[in-house]
């Protein structure tokens, strides 16, 4: 009786000491599971900047981001142009910034109110993407000339001016890591009715089309580029739009 007792006090005492021993060899294998589990990225920010008059006016803006988000994994912060400025980009800290397009003549806007754009663009080093308005006001930001296409009858604002829209043929007249290989034509959408009409020093000649003399530029010393077509806009049968934004977006993550 007595050896019986000893070995249920042995029980007593083994099967709480195993069980504990299950316990932490649990919450050691746990702990190495997430130890092991890749770590989350950290969140890089495409800065778009919504060149319309109104800050109401953001469609522009908003379909840029909606492909910014198909084809990348990056956030996205939208704001009116008069928010832009150096200090505002050193808060938010961007991997990238893209300047959408606008729908009134250049003239409409007070040329204080440009300033702070003005200024970023010419002073980040991080890559910028001028899209349509956006690409003309980087031309305006380092002394381009920017007039309509062409006036083909009397009118105010865009009324009787020339527009270039859908689907277009563009031509690259130089090689780029982001526009593609030198003499190859490109299909891409366009809505304009303002050009670059003279390219800024300091600028080169990616890209044109017998309507635009300048459809793509980029500054010779930073990761400056104006394009004047859309970028955002795709289809099926016309996807070298969304090449260009794709390899735009990849030289952001690689600026980093």
């Amino acid at each position: 009786m007595v050896i019986q007792a000893v070995r249920r006090a042995n029980r007593r005492i083994v099967l709480p000491a195993c069980a504990g021993i299950v316990v932490l060899c649990c919450a050691v294998l746990a702990m190495q599971s997430i130890a092991d589990q890749p770590k989350p990225q950290a969140r890089t920010i495409i800065y778009i900047v919504n060149m319309n008059l109104s800050p109401n006016s953001a469609a522009s803006a908003r379909l840029i981001e909606s492909a910014v988000r198909k084809v990348s994994n990056h956030t996205t912060v939208i704001e009116h142009y008069k928010q832009a400025n150096m200090k505002r980009v050193s808060d938010l800290k961007p991997v990238g910034i893209i300047l959408s397009g606008q729908g009134s003549p250049w003239e409409d806007y007070p040329a204080q109110s440009l300033a702070g754009i003005k200024d970023l663009v010419k002073k980040t080093s991080l890559p910028v993407l001028g899209i349509c308005g956006g690409h003309q006001l980087i031309a305006l930001a380092y002394g381009g000339k920017v007039d309509r296409i062409q006036r083909l009858r009397p009118g105010k604002g865009y009324n009787g001016c020339r527009r270039e829209h859908g689907y277009v043929a563009v031509q690259t007249v130089l090689s780029d890591s982001v526009i593609g290989p030198v003499k190859k034509n490109l299909t891409v959408y366009e809505s304009h009715y303002d050009e670059v009409k003279k390219i800024p020093a300091g600028f080169t000649l990616l890209a044109r089309n017998g309507t635009c003399g300048v459809q793509a530029m980029k500054s010779q010393r930073g990761q400056v580029y104006g394009v004047q077509f859309h970028p955002e806009r795709w289809d099926k049968e016309h996807a070298d739009g969304r090449d260009i934004l794709v390899r735009f977006l990849k030289l952001c993550a690689h600026a980093r």
